[in-house]
């Protein structure tokens, strides 16, 4: 039995363009991308389920289209791979954020 969340659709989005951002960032593994991205569609879908209606569900639709994009395209698939295995270090000294 389901028991009816209480995450708000506000934090939910906030969430999920958190992830998208490390994705882009390299700074998560895209294994735990993928499981988490999973774990959001839950929640969404359990929220739409309760009828949890918000004036941020626009916000939710297009944070996990976003998330949508990272994990299904092979574009991104092989971009979180590559900066995945890309630290500062390995880069001569270059910040992720200007790669």
């Amino acid at each position: 039995m389901s028991i009816k969340t209480e995450t708000t659709f506000e934090g939910l989005a906030t969430l999920t363009r958190h992830v998208v951002a490390g994705s882009i960032k390299g700074e998560l593994h895209p294994g735990f991308v993928r499981s988490i991205a999973k774990r959001i569609a839950k929640e969404y879908d359990e929220m739409l389920r309760f009828e949890r209606n918000g004036e941020d569900l626009g916000e939710v639709v297009a944070a996990t289209d976003m998330l949508r994009g990272i994990i299904g395209s092979h574009e991104g698939k092989t971009l979180s791979s590559a900066l995945s295995g890309l630290r500062p270090s390995d880069a001569g000294g270059i910040e992720k954020a200007n790669i």
